[in-house]
């Protein structure tokens, strides 16, 4: 019980920092295709890592905790696009979106070991 409250902090931490953040940062435009694949590239190359590496690190991937990291803004900005773009409007990926934040929320605790 305890477990899942701290996950839930957790998840909680980390959604309100990604909100400062884009507080912090408000682009003036939508992110652009061309990041999109910056992004997901780098992400997808830091999971091939993640497979090959034991499945307990000894010390924290600060490389792949970054690469989620940045996922995890680029996600947080697209939500926060998309919900101000069409009040009243659930988009279409809404969903898939938020499940993949949880997952690398998840994921960014479990390499930092917190």
């Amino acid at each position: 019980m305890a477990r899942a409250s701290n996950e839930r902090l957790l998840f909680f931490v980390v959604i309100s920092l990604a909100a400062l953040a884009l507080q912090a940062q408000r682009p003036a435009t939508a992110p652009s295709r061309e990041r999109a694949r910056q992004v997901n590239k780098s992400f997808e190359k830091a999971m091939e890592q993640d497979r090959m590496q034991p499945a307990a690190p000894q010390t924290p991937d600060w490389q792949k905790a970054q690469a989620d990291a940045d996922r995890l803004l680029f996600l947080a900005q697209l939500i926060h696009q998309q919900v101000h773009a069409g009040p009243g409007q659930i988009p279409a990926g809404l969903v898939g979106e938020l499940k993949e934040i949880q997952k690398l929320s998840k994921g960014i605790h479990y390499k930092l070991r917190l």
